[in-house]
């Protein structure tokens, strides 16, 4: 939706990241909860600093305000 300039894409993008940084936090609390332990903590953290770094980009840049027509 991005790639096509649609006026929904920068809304989409962010529920996805917020989706993409739920997901491997709550694997991680479950699987801890169980006694299973994964290394899923680098893999937590590297989400963390993508998905907030993207929807800070989404959320405050001018640009994607006059692409995307978001208010």
């Amino acid at each position: 939706m991005l790639w096509m300039e649609d006026p929904r894409g920068p809304h989409v993008a962010k529920a996805y990241l917020l989706v993409a940084l739920v997901l491997p936090i709550g694997l991680h609390v479950v699987l801890t909860m169980f006694g299973l332990h994964f290394n899923l903590l680098q893999i937590t953290i590297r989400r963390v600093f993508y998905s907030v770094l993207w929807f800070a980009y989404l959320s405050t840049s001018r640009r994607v305000k006059l692409t995307y027509g978001v208010r």
